[in-house]
């Protein structure tokens, strides 16, 4: 994310977070007006404020000074290599810390398992 904020301009929730291995799947579905879902997956998730639905979505690595007006201290739970992943849907601002983020464009349906978690039945 080095090039700037990601704007996605689609609707997206959170599907799944795995404490075992700290990841955290966000997804958007296919509309009438988009055809594919998009799954952007934390890895490494340290801290995070978060709503459960976002819609608008967008998202920029910042610096972990640029954090303000939030309760957490996040200089305290990361470590060499985590980013602090700013995230913007409407008029709400969160934030996520985590290693690493990865995200993931394709036809499949709602309910069906990521890429990035194919063992994990997301519903039923």
């Amino acid at each position: 994310m080095e090039n700037g904020p990601i704007p996605f301009n689609r609707q997206f929730q959170i599907m799944t977070y795995r404490c075992s291995h700290s990841q955290l799947l966000l997804r958007s579905g296919k509309t009438a007006q988009r055809p594919t879902r998009i799954d952007v997956l934390f890895k490494d998730v340290r801290a995070f404020e978060l709503r459960t639905y976002l819609r608008d979505l967008t998202l920029e690595e910042i610096n972990p000074a640029q954090l303000t007006g939030h309760a957490a201290q996040v200089q305290q739970v990361m470590e060499e290599g985590h980013k602090v992943y700013l995230l913007k849907a409407d008029d709400w601002t969160g934030y996520i810390v985590a290693g690493a983020l990865f995200w993931h464009e394709d036809e499949g349906e709602f309910g069906q398992p990521s890429v990035y978690m194919p063992e994990v039945t997301l519903l039923g």
